[in-house]
């Protein structure tokens, strides 16, 4: 059978797309336009509140509690992470992958978090930190090689491709 590729979505289209899915975690299947205008989306979000925070903080000099300041960059970052974990699932699921590929990423990183918040000191606790943070980094370079790839063309088990329509012969 023979596809046609649709055109790439724009950086409107894609947003528009990623944020009226963002409340379920429904068997979605995200195209590579879509994930990657996303991926810039964020990142230029997370940066803009950098850029605020370095401003307030050190060009106007205002001493900010780092507790707010941190607890405010959670607050803000909540949009960003909500979309990369969304968008990759659904980047998995249009390349054929199970989104359990991504626990070998956040795994990892939240048992990272709990080793280092209740012993540090120890040295052997900071290699198995180490050793988990390469762990949460071999899985976040393969979802991104897995992410690269072309969508599956025609239907796969996460429903028919965003990118490519069947011709009729």
């Amino acid at each position: 059978m023979k596809y046609t590729a649709k055109p790439r979505l724009s950086f409107r289209e894609a947003l528009k797309s990623a944020f009226s899915d963002l409340g379920g975690f429904e068997r979605k299947r995200v195209r590579r336009s879509e994930y990657w205008w996303c991926m810039l989306a964020g990142a230029l979000y997370v940066g803009a509140f950098d850029l605020i925070r370095y401003i307030l903080e050190d060009l106007f000099h205002l001493n900010l509690s780092h507790l707010l300041i941190d607890l405010i960059f959670v607050a803000v970052s909540i949009v960003p992470i909500g979309l990369w974990v969304m968008e990759n699932y659904g980047r998995l699921h249009d390349t054929g992958r199970r989104d359990s590929w991504l626990a070998g990423i956040f795994l990892p990183l939240a048992a990272a978090v709990v080793v280092y918040m209740a012993a540090w000191p120890s040295p052997l606790v900071r290699w198995a930190v180490w050793g988990l943070l390469a762990v949460a980094a071999v899985f976040s370079v393969v979802c991104i090689v897995f992410c690269l790839q072309d969508s599956d063309k025609g239907e796969n088990d996460y429903g028919p491709s965003p990118k490519y329509t069947p011709e009729d012969e």
